[in-house]
């Protein structure tokens, strides 16, 4: 699914974004497959429209569900785009731009009993994190 996203977001590589798929052969999830590639689709794109050159795919099983962390190499978020970071046409710095994405894929995480959160953003890279519960 993550070389789908690539390909699917960089046919002619107009976005620029790399993505590596760090996710072991071995991790596997019961869900919903295309609600999962649209989540990592959205963050992908806004990762690549903020300025970002690469995404770090990763995911594992612990005792509490299934996680998927995304890390981007991009400049960071502003204050502004933090404070209203998963509603959606709040989100962005930029006039005339909405963050649609990270509010589409917490919506969809949270229908399956999960979610996303920020995880941690700085001058060189933001992460999130999505989430589903394994029962």
């Amino acid at each position: 699914m993550i070389s789908e996203v690539s390909s699917d977001l960089t046919p002619d590589g107009e976005l620029g974004l790399n993505i590596e798929n760090e996710i072991e052969p071995t991790v596997e999830v019961t869900a919903d497959r295309e609600q999962l590639y649209r989540v990592v689709n959205n963050i992908a794109r806004n990762a690549a429209e903020a300025g970002a050159g690469k995404l770090v795919v990763s995911a594992h099983i612990n005792g509490k569900g299934f996680e998927i962390g995304l890390r981007d190499d991009g400049p960071g978020l502003p204050p502004r785009t933090l404070a209203n970071l998963f509603k959606p046409f709040d989100g962005s710095a930029r006039a005339g731009r909405t963050v649609l994405g990270l509010a589409i894929a917490g919506e969809l995480m949270r229908n399956y009993g999960g979610g996303l959160e920020l995880v941690e953003t700085g001058v060189d890279s933001t992460c999130v994190r999505a989430y589903l519960p394994t029962e």
